[in-house]
């Protein structure tokens, strides 16, 4: 789809050049110049950005989605965030991972990070702008998503511990 953007975009804007072109030559010396090309950038505009608001809405039609989460006779329900810069996976199993604040699961934080009784513990290597580190996570005994194509995934629940609010939702959950 991109290829396609491309391509139409850049015949928009040859014909806009062309359109233009000739217009300066056929008012050489008129002050029509500056205004033709205003004209004609505005059109361009016009034409073009109904068309970018459209592909916009498309691949993304939501921006948060509800789950519930259980894990060791233990339920929550969550709001979760979209976030299309989420790319973080757990190293071995290729799963997806989902940043949520440790408030909102404190019921599982104690259970997960103790060893001797749970083996779903994973290491979870990650980079970001501000450098690499080493997060600790959980494998959920299930997850059930209110957007049916997130039930398709499996995924590693992380406890933010840095106080991050996720812009009022409970976390962050990768765009699929």
């Amino acid at each position: 789809m991109g290829v396609v953007t491309f391509i139409i975009a850049e015949v928009l804007i040859g014909g806009m050049v062309t359109a233009t072109e000739s217009l300066f030559s056929f008012f050489p010396k008129s002050g029509l110049r500056v205004a033709s090309l205003i004209l004609f950038i505005a059109c361009g505009i016009s034409l073009i950005y109904p068309y970018f608001q459209y592909l916009s809405k498309k691949r993304l039609k939501e921006i948060s989605v509800k789950a519930k989460i259980e894990h060791e006779g233990k339920e929550v329900n969550v709001v979760l965030f979209i976030d299309s810069g989420n790319m973080a996976r757990e190293s071995v199993s290729r799963r997806r991972v989902i940043f949520i604040r440790e408030d909102v699961i404190k019921a599982f934080v104690n259970s997960y990070t103790d060893s001797s009784k749970n083996n779903k513990c994973v290491s979870i290597p990650i980079n970001t702008t501000t450098g690499r580190s080493t997060v600790l996570g959980f494998v959920p005994d299930r997850i059930k998503f209110s957007d049916k194509k997130y039930n398709l995934e499996e995924f590693v629940i992380v406890p933010d511990r840095q106080g991050c609010n996720f812009g009022g939702y409970d976390g962050i959950v990768p765009l699929l």
